[in-house]
């Protein structure tokens, strides 16, 4: 799982990925399962990355909706 963020502080969301056993990444790659981002839209290197290696892209909303969260810092 990579957070794109504009800080670059560990945050709650990064504790909750490794507790429940995922690992984190801070680049793109062909083993990268999710790129969680506020703006899927906003052509940056990850997320142009991700869609280069298939990797799933998803949005605050859809973090949370998919894993069950209260809350995604990112």
């Amino acid at each position: 799982v990579i957070f794109v963020s504009s800080v670059g502080v560990y945050s709650p969301s990064e504790k909750f990925v490794e507790e429940e056993g995922g690992s984190l990444s801070s680049s793109v790659s062909s083993n990268t399962d999710y790129l969680v981002t506020n703006d899927k839209s906003s052509g940056s290197s990850k997320i142009k990355s991700a869609e280069k290696h298939n990797v799933t892209i998803l949005n605050k909303e859809e973090f949370i909706s998919i894993f069950k969260v209260k809350t995604v810092d990112i």
